[in-house]
């Protein structure tokens, strides 16, 4: 693999390339500053590393390698456009649908577990933003150094 986060850039390509009707931007950490300025597009995701586990037990521990299950948040940003601090269910709803469509059970590549979809933060409803986040996790195997 050699980066610890490219499952970010896999995720957006998925995203951005599934041709979901009403999502605009798909977006990296880095550009968190938008939504926190509030200059998002009208819907936009981003993609955010969110938390990591080490699962134990025998076959997960080899020597210089180890399984490392990590936690991706697909976070969907909406304007609220009927009223402060309402959400918009009619319009995002069907976009996270997709959204799911695209990433639960999918295989980025070699290497690379499943994405599994697994319990997810609260939504957020802000006076002209609402949140909606969906949370996959998806086994990667690191290397560590080799043994003298």
């Amino acid at each position: 693999m050699g980066n610890y986060f490219s499952l970010q850039p896999l995720i957006i390509k998925r995203l951005a390339g599934a041709n979901i009707q009403g999502l605009g931007s798909v977006l990296p950490a880095r550009d968190l500053h938008l939504l926190e300025s509030g200059r998002i597009s009208d819907v936009a995701v981003y993609v955010l590393f969110d938390n990591e586990s080490v699962p134990t037990g025998e076959g997960y521990r080899a020597g210089n390698c180890q399984t490392v299950a990590q936690q991706w948040l697909v976070i969907l940003a909406t304007r609220n456009h009927l009223s402060p601090n309402a959400g918009d269910l009619d319009r995002s709803g069907p976009i996270l649908w997709e959204i799911n469509k695209a990433l639960q059970g999918w295989r980025p590549g070699p290497g690379i577990g499943p994405l599994v979809k697994v319990g997810s933060p609260r939504a957020s409803y802000m006076e002209k933003t609402t949140l909606y986040p969906l949370r996959y996790e998806s086994i990667i195997h690191t290397e560590g150094s080799d043994p003298e």
